[in-house]
This record gives structure tokens, sequence and C-alpha cells, in this order.
């Protein structure tokens, strides 16, 4: 069974409408779909935000299906100017941090490594489909970097150029349970994006607070460019990951 896990609904919506789904069903703070791609067992976890969700999702999934493959996958803030909006990342290595952002007690974890075949068939699938990505190092965060100060912090802290909230604590669990993991994300905010202003209405869960989000934006008409911006992104990034994870689960062996 391949195993694909994201925080939020929208970035597995893709490979959920591809799959043939046999089964829904919630598991504690988890929402499971378990079915079948192109004849290969598949799981698909949406284990809401954060270190907590992503390592209890990832030890329920491998104490309970075994799984061959599990996939950490989903959006990701770009460190790298370099990096665009719909760009999949593979992370060769990736870092955990504790602590808030940005404060000097903020501190790296041991950098996790996973394993280079896969790092590889990702590269060798993104290069002959002729999608844009970039491979590096990522690093996990204790919240969304919300501004280009903070996303430049980070990336002089670890010399990161993408960052998550959960990969780092489900390659842990995998690595350590003897299961090959891949964290593969799609860049959904670049660089120099300002996430402030959506982030309020994110729910830890991986849900918006759609009403709230709109009685905000109606009285702050000014604020609608960069929420209409950060949209058309994630639609983007959405496409390109749903193209990507398609091609990887078609040519796992």
């Amino acid at each position: 069974m391949i195993v694909v896990m994201a925080a939020m609904r929208e970035e597995l919506q893709g490979l959920k409408r591809a799959m043939t789904v046999g089964q829904s069903r919630g598991e504690g703070d988890y929402l499971l779909h378990e079915g079948t791609y192109l004849g290969k067992e598949l799981l698909l976890v949406q284990t809401g935000m954060g270190r907590r969700r992503a390592t209890e999702a990832a030890e329920l999934v491998v104490a309970r299906f075994q799984p061959a493959l599990i996939l950490s996958t989903g959006y990701a803030g770009a460190l790298d100017g370099c990096l665009g909006a719909g760009n999949i990342f593979i992370y060769s290595s990736i870092y955990g941090i504790t602590g808030e952002l940005p404060r000097p007690e903020a501190t790296l974890s041991p950098a996790l490594s996973p394993q280079q075949h896969l790092v590889s068939l990702a590269m060798a699938i993104l290069s002959q489909a002729g999608m844009a990505f970039s491979c590096g190092a990522g690093i996990t965060a204790t919240r969304v970097a919300p501004d280009p100060a903070t996303k430049r912090w980070l990336g002089q802290l670890s010399s990161a150029q993408a960052v998550d909230m959960e990969s780092y604590w489900i390659a842990q669990v995998a690595l350590q349970a003897g299961i090959p993991c891949l964290v593969a994300r799609a860049i959904s905010d670049t660089l120099e994006q300002d996430l402030s202003p959506m982030l309020r209405f994110a729910k830890i869960d991986g849900t918006w607070n759609k009403g709230q989000a709109a009685l905000y934006f109606l009285v702050r008409p000014w604020q609608v460019p960069k929420a209409v911006g950060y949209s058309r992104n994630v639609r983007r990034a959405r496409r390109q990951l749903t193209r990507f994870l398609k091609s990887l689960i078609g040519a796992w062996q």
C-alpha cells in the first residue's frame, strides 16, 4: 500500500478524484480515504496541521497499514527567491525546528535524509514530464512562515529552500519504522509573498473558516489583491502536485 499524507483536504483533492475510493472514514482527528489508483492500493490521510497531528497520524498509519511507501506532500512556502508558485520541491534532506519563530532560542533538529533512490525517481519523473522542479533541503517549522522576513530567517538558519509544518515528523516516524518515505511539495507562496491576512482563517484541522474570511475582506478591500494572488498560486500548486503524484504512483513498483 502507498500512503499519501497531507495536512489539508484541498492538497489531496485532485488525487482523491482520480482514484477509486472504496471507503472514507474518520480515525480520531484524521480523515482517511482508502482505495486504488492504477490498480495499486492507496490510502490518503488528511492529518491537519502541525507536529502533533502529523506524528500521531504517521504512527497510526505505520501500526495499522504497514505501508510499502509513505509520501509526505502538500503545499510549501519558498525560502529561495528562485522557486516559483507551482514548482515541485523534492526534499533531499529535511530539518525540524523547535521553538517559536523567529526567535534566537529556536533550534534545529538533526537532518533526516529520505532514500536517495526515491529522490532520484521523483526527479526523473519531473524531468521527463517537463515540469518545473527543484531538489534540496527543506525545513518543518512550528507554524506557518507568514512573511518574507520570517522566510529569510528560516533560510539563513538552515540553508533550506522550502518550509512546511508536518514533513519532518512524518519522515521521522517512517524512517524509524524502516518504511521508505519521500517528501515532495508544491510551492504555494513565494519568498516575497505575505500570507499574514490569510493565515488567521486557517484551522488546525486543515480547513478554512470561509465565513470569517469573507467578512474580513469585505471590510478591508485593499487586502483582496493579496488573497486573489495567493488563491491563484494555490490552484497552480494543486494542479502541479496532483500531476506529479499521479505520475509517481504510476511509476512505483
